[in-house]
């Protein structure tokens, strides 16, 4: 496992293109994705808090996603705090995912979650799919124990594979497993509290976001709400409506002179 940690700790120098969002400065402008999503999704101080009440009907993960092409190698980094979750009625757990969509012909998916499970513990939990030869998904998932209610889940693609690494409380990265991936353009990232088909009591704080490739994003197509890009419409749009009323009571002036 030391070879290749550091053969990818050595290629993370050459991803120059860095895209940084610091969700607690109100930095959000990504779609939101989810049945309701708009509903248990919000701004705070500290970050964007999303939250799922116990007698919540949602079976999909809610959260936001990025749909920008990232080309090449990566290095994916989300920060969260105050990760409380009911223990889940379901075997699949609920918890925190940071999940990846690779453009390929095998349909690839990556996640690597912060779970509590049905015992109530909490894991790590790397996971990867893919259509096999035989056109059937196939699945491979490690899990590992996790502590603490704060941490950051990294994805980091080097070539061919995959990296899963935690960090906890320290801040301090752990490997947690390396799977075998494509080396086609991601075209999704997604942040999202999954309740892993159970209606389950949820609620984290997501601080940042950190998407590092080795190439030149794709054009973006963030369309989901923005505060910040919200205050400019109105703001713009007060602008423009004071001119107006200027414009007009200056012609009026001018008339009646």
């Amino acid at each position: 496992m030391q070879a290749p940690l550091l053969l990818i700790l050595s290629a993370l120098g050459t991803l120059p293109n860095e895209l940084y969002r610091d969700f607690r400065k109100g930095e959000f402008d990504f779609s939101v994705t989810g049945p309701g999503a708009r509903d248990h999704i919000t701004m705070e101080p500290g970050g964007v808090r999303i939250k799922l009440p116990s007698d919540h009907h949602v079976s999909a993960p809610i959260g936001f996603s990025d749909r920008n092409s990232i080309h090449g190698d990566f290095e994916i980094t989300v920060s969260y705090a105050e990760l409380e979750v009911e223990e889940p009625k379901t075997t699949r757990g609920t918890g925190i995912e940071l999940y990846v969509v690779v453009n390929s012909p095998e349909q690839e998916a990556a996640s690597l979650s912060h779970l509590r499970t049905q015992k109530g513990e909490y894991f790590y939990t790397a996971y990867r799919a893919a259509k096999g030869p035989d056109g059937k998904r196939q699945h491979k998932v490690k899990s590992a124990p996790a502590k603490g209610a704060s941490g950051k889940l990294r994805l980091t693609r080097t070539g061919s594979t995959l990296s899963y690494r935690t960090a906890g409380d320290d801040g301090e990265f752990v490997p947690i497993e390396q799977f075998a991936i494509g080396t086609s353009d991601l075209e999704l990232v997604r942040v999202a509290m999954n309740p892993g088909g159970s209606p389950t009591a949820a609620s984290a704080l997501i601080t940042d976001l950190t998407i590092r490739s080795a190439e030149s994003p794709g054009e973006a197509s963030h369309t989901g709400f923005s505060p910040r890009a919200l205050w400019l419409v109105i703001g713009f749009s007060g602008l423009l409506l004071s001119l107006a009323v200027g414009g007009l009571l200056g012609w009026r002036w001018y008339r009646q002179r």
